[in-house]
This record gives structure tokens, C-alpha cells and sequence, in this order.
């Protein structure tokens, strides 16, 4: 996952990316898109991929926290907003807190359920999500792919991870060396399948809903690190 990740954010002359302006989007005035062809970093079909990169004035350690953490995805993550997010397995990949790759499983909230005289089992699973984090004094990441449950549980009785196919998303933390620690930055990355996308084309719906999604979070993430309030 970390691979396909890095290797989407990367620049060569085989993985050119466009710059996008961005009218009305909150601390973001550019972004840069690019496809990515079906098989290429393991991606299951042909898909987009989109980044941003906002300034913060909070300290690198502080959005990583907030970032990493089950408790708060709701808070930033507009695709778990009014679920329950809950981390079901971990391992440790370090010493730092926070180090760690995660199955994190995003749930029905049962207060949900009863309002809406749901018949479903309220602690049913809408989606599972593979999850790194990663933390150095010198930058941070946190990635995460939804993954099929039952690719999960082949993983765990020993199968080939290899044979997982992922659409990792996330962000690049650093520390803004200009401004001083209590500044970041934090690069956003986002991306969607579409079959109708193609190097030289990039449908209108598909960039205005990616869009969407990084101007909201990055909105959101912004609010969850400044005011002390959203950190609870």
C-alpha cells in the first residue's frame, strides 16, 4: 500500500501530473491530478488521482494525532461522517505512539438504527479500511485503502498480501521549516476509480467530486486541530 502511495504522489516523465485551479476552496489555491492506467501500482481499474497540499498552524505531531486516531476520523473523513469508527486489529511498526498498521471498521451507529426503525443489525460493518501510520521528527504519513473484509481475513490466516488490490488515499505531514514547528504541512491525496478517464481526459464530474472531497477535509482538519475542542 505504502508503495502505490508514494509512487502516486511522485513526478517522472511516465507519471506527468496537470495543475488544477481551485476557485472558492478554503487555504487551497491549487491541486494537481493524474490517471493512473488499470494495473499500474496494483490499482484495480483505470483511476484518478488528486493532491493538495494546505498550510496549518498546528504542529506536525498534533494533525498526526488527530489524523491516526479511530476516535476523531468521523471528524475529518466526510465518508464516515455519522458512523462509528472502531480499530479491531493493530500492529505495532515502531516505538513512537501512533506507529502502527490498522483494520479499522466503520459501523452503523446504533442510535442511528433505532431512529430509523432500521431491521439491520445495528453493528453491521458499511465498510473496512486498511490503515499506516507513521511518525518521525522529520515528517509523518497516514494512509489508508478500503479493502474487501474477506481480503482481510486472508491476510490473516497467512495468505499473499500481494494478491490485495488497493486504492490508497492520505496525507504527507511535514513540519513547515519557514514558519517554525508549530506550522505544517500536509499534502492530501485522494483518488477514485473511472472507467472513463483516460491520460488525456478527465471527466468534469469525477475532478469535481474529488474537489469536494479534499476542499472539505482539508476544511475539517484544519478546525479539528485548532480548536482544542475538536481533539476530545
Amino acid at each position: 500500500m505504502m508503495r502505490n502511495f508514494w509512487r502516486n504522489l511522485s513526478f517522472s516523465r511516465k507519471n506527468r501530473w496537470m495543475l488544477v485551479s481551485l476557485s472558492d476552496a478554503e487555504n487551497i489555491n491549487k491541486a494537481i491530478i493524474r490517471f493512473v492506467k488499470e494495473k499500474e501500482g496494483r490499482c484495480p481499474g483505470s483511476a484518478l488521482v488528486m493532491a493538495a497540499t494546505i498550510r496549518i498552524p498546528a504542529s506536525a505531531r498534533r494533525i498526526f494525532n488527530f489524523l491516526q486516531d479511530e476516535n476523531s476520523r468521523s471528524k475529518w473523513d466526510i465518508l464516515s461522517h455519522g458512523h462509528v469508527v472502531q480499530q479491531t486489529r493493530s500492529i505495532s511498526n515502531g516505538c513512537v505512539p501512533g506507529n502502527r498498521v490498522s483494520i479499522l471498521e466503520v459501523k452503523v451507529p446504533n442510535r442511528a438504527s433505532r431512529i430509523s426503525n432500521s431491521p439491520e443489525d445495528p453493528d453491521r460493518t458499511v465498510k473496512t479500511l486498511l490503515q499506516e501510520s507513521f511518525s518521525t521528527s522529520a515528517c509523518s504519513y497516514v494512509t489508508f485503502a478500503p479493502v474487501e473484509a474477506s481480503s482481510i481475513n486472508m491476510i490473516l490466516n497467512g495468505g499473499d498480501s500481494d494478491n490485495v488490490l488497493v486504492m490508497p488515499s492520505g496525507f504527507s505531514i511535514l513540519p513547515d521549516g519557514l514558519t517554525g514547528d508549530e506550522v505544517s504541512l500536509v499534502t492530501i491525496i485522494f483518488q477514485i476509480l473511472d472507467s472513463a478517464a483516460s491520460p488525456m481526459c478527465f471527466p468534469a464530474n469525477s475532478v469535481y467530486s474529488m474537489y469536494k472531497v479534499i476542499t472539505e477535509t482539508a476544511k475539517a482538519i484544519t478546525t479539528g486541530v485548532v480548536d482544542p475542542y475538536n481533539m476530545g
